[in-house]
């Protein structure tokens, strides 16, 4: 098989994000698809003003079927407080994510789009938001 010997850029920035609520339940929601020639995943975030920790699943779904690849816990009020940081969903050092590249990038092929979803419903009148940063090429 040749390799691409010549170097792509992105194309496009493109940033996406969701928000739960408790009406949401636990139905995973499309964070980002993939564009027409591929998307590489920069970062994702999370940050939650719930007075309980929430942990959030990740899935890569290809089309038919949603994998779930990973939960991290969100604490409680994580970059709503000035005191708790946002948490990123995605790092190079994370223990749920060991599958990550070792600069906590990775790709995504068209046809595919990246998912997540509390392992339970967030408490009523609370969010938790989720950011995707990625490169469309």
């Amino acid at each position: 098989m040749v390799a691409n010997t010549d170097p792509i850029f992105v194309v496009s920035a493109n940033l996406a994000e969701v928000t739960f609520v408790n009406a949401d339940g636990t139905t995973p929601k499309d964070l980002v698809s993939a564009a027409a020639d591929g998307t590489k995943i920069l970062g994702i975030s999370a940050t939650s003003d719930d007075t309980s920790a929430v942990n959030l699943q990740l899935f890569i779904h290809d089309g038919s079927v949603g994998y779930l690849v990973g939960t991290v816990l969100v604490p409680t009020l994580s970059g709503t407080d000035g005191v708790v940081a946002a948490v990123a969903l995605i790092d190079k050092d994370s223990v749920a994510l060991p599958w990550l590249d070792a600069d906590g990038e990775f790709f995504i092929p068209t046809g595919y789009k990246i998912q997540v979803a509390p392992l339970a419903a967030v408490t009523a009148a609370k969010t938790v938001t989720v950011v995707c940063l990625a490169g469309d090429y």
